[in-house]
């Protein structure tokens, strides 16, 4: 079952934070919608959100690139019989791989060497 994004909660949320000026990107970050959701739905609800060009706040966790039509398919097939959105499955993906480090199962090639991490100062 789809998890529904725009609760009364998110659309207080939603409304609070235009009214703070926050812009459709932000917003959407917050409430892990999308910013054209956002849009659609402040359009709807006759809020009015900040005007950007080019927004210059972009969420650090979000990822854009291109699969081929065929992986898409694959993914999109996957997630429908998951009840989610494509988005959501990639996500899931790449946080399970990168929590359980699997990088050099799924790429099959020689494993990196650990990175090394120096330990914080304490002072």
């Amino acid at each position: 079952m789809r998890r529904k994004i725009f609760t009364k909660a998110n659309l207080i949320k939603m409304r609070t934070m235009a009214e703070q000026g926050y812009g459709a990107a932000h917003i959407a970050h917050e409430i892990k919608s999308t910013p054209g959701s956002v849009r659609v739905m402040c359009s709807n609800m006759k809020i009015k959100l900040r005007h950007t060009r080019g927004s210059s706040w972009i969420p650090r966790r979000w990822i854009t690139f291109r699969v081929s039509e065929t992986t898409f398919l694959q993914l999109d097939r996957y997630a429908r019989q998951r009840e989610m959105p494509v988005q959501t499955l990639v996500a899931q993906i790449l946080e399970i791989m990168t929590k359980d480090n699997l990088f050099d199962a799924v790429l099959d090639e020689v494993p990196l060497q650990p990175m090394l991490v120096e330990p914080e100062m304490v002072e």
